[in-house]
Order: C-alpha cells, then structure tokens, then sequence
C-alpha cells in the first residue's frame, strides 16, 4: 500500500474507527491513491460514516459545485448570475444525493456487505474532487488539442472516480462493474446521463 493509504489506515482514535477526520487528508487520499482511500471511505468499520463524514462529503460537493458555477458565470456579480450560481450548486447536490440513493439501493439488491446509506453518500461525494479543476481546465480550453486533451481528461477522471467509488461500495471488480453497467436499468442510466449534461454544461 501507499504511505497515503497507510497514512488514512493508521490514523485511529479511541472508540471509533479509522480517522479520517481531516477534510484535507481525505482530498489528498482520494488525488494519491483514489481506489485505495474509496475502499477505506465505504467501510464503516474503517471509516465511521457519521455526521462529520457525511458532511465532509457534503462540503466537498457544494464548494466544488460553487466554484464550478462561480467560473461558469464568467465572475458576474449581478442577481441573475447568482441565482444561476445558487441553482447550479443546488443541481450538483442534488445529483449526488440521486446518485448516493441509487448506490444504496444497488449494495442493498447486490447484497453487498458494505449496504450502508451514510457510507454511500460518503465516497459518491468524494468522488466529485475533480469539479475543483473545472476552472484551470476552461482557461486550457482554448489552446487547440491540449486544452481538448485536459477536458476529455477531466470527464475521465470524473466517470472514474465514480467508478472507484461504486466498486468499493459494491465490492465489486472492474468485470463485474462492467456487467453492472451494462445490466443497469434505464433509469439508473438516466441519473449519470443527468449527471454528465451537468458536468459538460458546467465545463462548456
């Protein structure tokens, strides 16, 4: 293992399990070592999925939305921009809370041992770090090729995480992730389609 999943694996206080407490420690797990601190994030035995957790995640999502919104409104001050502002974080909370309930609702159907509904609010959430390089990714958009290559890198990067994240939570290996993906119902296909029209109107 990494000295970062070392580092979120020994961080332990007395009566609960391993402390992630810091929100900065978690963002530099999941940017060093995504898969193994998504593995850590949705184990409630090493990672306790309580209030703090959960709004650690919460944090992550609506400052990331924010700011994401804020470079999309081109820095304009005025109402209408804010109200877009205030709309846009709303959506991106609200996908993650869509996105959360449908991870449940899969751990539960997979009978995963993991079927916990804080820890999958937890690790969906953490899995929108990359929305805090929107901005610098924009400001590359317009360099030919390369700003194409840092963009399409950017959505990777997004569906990824997400990936990680739904393999941790459901146990699961990329095999059969990939035959989860192809077997979803439509309507859990609708959510990440959802999902992908923000994160494109947001980049664009």
């Amino acid at each position: 293992m990494t000295d970062s999943a070392n580092e979120l694996e020994l961080n332990k206080t007395p009566g609960e399990g391993v402390g992630i407490k810091q929100w900065a420690d978690v963002f530099y797990g999941v940017l060093v070592a995504p898969g193994q601190t998504m593995r850590v994030l949705s184990d409630d035995a090493l990672y306790k999925s309580n209030e703090t957790a959960v709004l650690f995640a919460l944090a992550t999502v609506l400052t990331s939305s924010w700011l994401a919104s804020f470079g999309a409104s081109g820095g304009d001050s005025g109402s209408l921009a804010q109200v877009g502002i205030t709309l846009c974080t709303f959506l991106g909370v609200l996908l993650w809370a869509g996105i959360s309930l449908m991870l449940f609702v899969l751990s539960r159907l997979c009978r995963s041992p993991k079927h916990n509904l804080g820890s999958a609010f937890i690790v969906t959430g953490w899995a929108f770090v990359p929305v805090y390089f929107i901005n610098p990714v924009k400001c590359l958009s317009s360099i030919p090729f390369i700003g194409v290559v840092f963009v399409v890198g950017l959505l990777v990067w997004m569906f990824a995480l997400q990936w990680l994240a739904f393999m941790a939570m459901l146990n699961f290996n990329h095999k059969r992730m990939f035959a989860l993906s192809i077997a979803l119902p439509v309507m859990y296909k609708l959510v990440f389609l959802c999902g992908l029209l923000f994160l494109l109107g947001i980049v664009f």
